[in-house]
């Protein structure tokens, strides 16, 4: 499968955050959506396939954290990466037990974060093509 062939979906809450995600998954080969809430990130995900999701932990309404924990049961094999502003209030390990696969702070490293998600949407589709 080719990077284009990758779909991501992207939740901020930050209307130039999501500008630079959108431009930076576009620049690096991927298909991307954005999303400025929770609830508008599950209505795209109920509409669409998605090989991943990345979202802020700090969004208004429904959280990243509760986000994650939602969409997790339905959306196993998604690659869903945490990103925050906020290292200290949320930890690795919380973003762990929550369901996500990796964790960025700000300000991101676009091509870490891109290599990060195209190896995490490679290794599910492998562990899913052997049945794991």
């Amino acid at each position: 499968m080719k990077d284009t062939e990758f779909r991501v979906l992207c939740v901020d809450d930050e209307a130039a955050l999501r500008g630079l995600l959108e431009k930076g998954f576009r620049e690096h080969g991927f298909s991307i959506e954005t999303a400025g809430s929770a609830a508008e990130a599950l209505g795209l995900l109920d509409a669409g396939v998605f090989d991943a999701m990345v979202t802020d932990i700090m969004l208004p309404g429904m959280n990243g954290v509760e986000l994650c924990q939602k969409v997790r049961p339905e959306k196993n094999s998604m690659f869903i990466v945490a990103i925050t502003g906020y290292a200290t209030k949320y930890e690795f390990s919380d973003c762990i037990r929550a369901g996500f696969d990796a964790y960025f702070t700000k300000p991101l490293d676009m091509k870490r974060l891109c290599e990060t998600v195209r190896e995490g949407i490679q290794r599910k589709m492998d562990i899913d093509k052997v049945g794991g």
